[in-house]
């Protein structure tokens, strides 16, 4: 039997309900016609390793749960709700697509967007890089986004987790995590500290405000991050908490991206001497080698480790010291 829209229906006695929608029949849809369901825009990517999973179970059980499909004012045909990866699988597959239709029509796209993120939550929650590619398509700011995603990432997070090629894995470790990313931003646009939940949470959070200009200033700082002996770690923080072995490079993690900047923005004596990124690197080369055990272990402890290896071997009026860091601090607080 055929549907208004030309697709069959493969069952008009099964009921579908769950506490997160209603399905306005008992009717039971299957179609070839894969791209006839519309993508909402700012849907977060089709994941390679949860397609290849539903690929062997449904290979091996048949399309165990229907997809979801809905209607957006001022939108012609069905929109995709919970589909992306079944509907992926299915065509790798060569079999018809099962779906349900919701009963419910949305005001506007971003509304079928917000719908989607709270049914993902039950399932698999979007991560912030999801919540980042979805801005990079439908925000209030999609250029300030773009931005943001190419500080973060030299090599897309996509492309590169699709790539089995042992070589390229070495690539990661010149992306910075989102985290990292949100710690530069709050240096250089100057708008206080931003943490991963805020940026989840807060969909205006870079709007108008990661400009050209800021994004410039972190490449700047990154390029030479990238020339120097500290390096750092993407995804989880691989802290070192112990060697064997001397050191031959920082592994920086966003606690120690953090105290990094606090020192270059606020690390200035009495004398007029600055912190600098080339002296902390020149210094390390020297005297970090020696350090057999590199604490970085600890969340925010970092700058006084920071300072111990810039002051080495340093005559007193070139050294910054922990005093000079925060009497610059309360002077801003003072003035603002």
């Amino acid at each position: 039997m055929l549907n208004i829209n030309g697709f069959s229906t493969v069952s008009q006695k099964r009921t579908v309900n769950t506490e997160t929608y209603k399905v306005s029949s008992q009717d039971v849809y299957e179609t070839y016609d894969y791209d006839s369901i519309k993508d909402v825009k700012g849907n977060r990517p089709i994941n390679k390793k949860n397609v290849d999973k539903l690929v062997k179970s449904i290979r091996e059980e048949g399309q165990l749960v229907n997809c979801m499909v809905g209607k957006v004012r001022g939108v012609e045909g069905y929109v995709g709700l919970d589909i992306q990866h079944r509907r992926q699988s299915c065509r790798l597959l060569g079999i018809p697509l099962r779906y349900v239709v919701i009963d419910k029509v949305f005001d506007s796209v971003k509304d079928a967007l917000r719908y989607i993120q709270n049914i993902n939550t039950k399932h698999t929650p979007w991560s912030l890089l999801d919540h980042l590619y979805s801005r990079c398509e439908f925000s209030k700011d999609v250029e300030s986004h773009k931005r943001f995603r190419n500080i973060i990432e030299l090599v897309p997070e996509k492309d590169f987790l699709r790539d089995k090629d042992s070589k390229k894995k070495k690539i990661i470790n010149e992306n910075i995590s989102l985290s990292m990313g949100l710690v530069l931003f709050s240096h250089f646009a100057d708008v206080g500290h931003c943490t991963s939940d805020v940026f989840r949470k807060d969909e205006d959070l870079l709007v108008g405000k990661f400009t050209e200009k800021v994004a410039s200033a972190c490449e700047d700082l990154l390029t030479k991050l990238r020339k120097s002996s500290l390096h750092w770690t993407n995804g989880t923080h691989a802290r070192l908490t112990r060697r064997n072995k001397p050191a031959n490079s920082i592994y920086m993690h966003e606690y120690f991206m953090r105290d990094l900047c606090r020192a270059l923005k606020y690390g200035i004596n009495q004398h007029g001497v600055a912190f600098s990124l080339e002296g902390l690197d020149s210094r390390f080369r020297s005297y970090g080698k020696k350090l057999n055990l590199w604490e970085n272990h600890r969340q925010g402890g970092e700058l006084d480790k920071i300072l111990e290896i810039y002051n080495h071997n340093s005559k007193p009026q070139y050294q910054i010291t922990m005093g000079d860091i925060i009497y610059n601090e309360e002077k801003e607080k003072r003035l603002t």
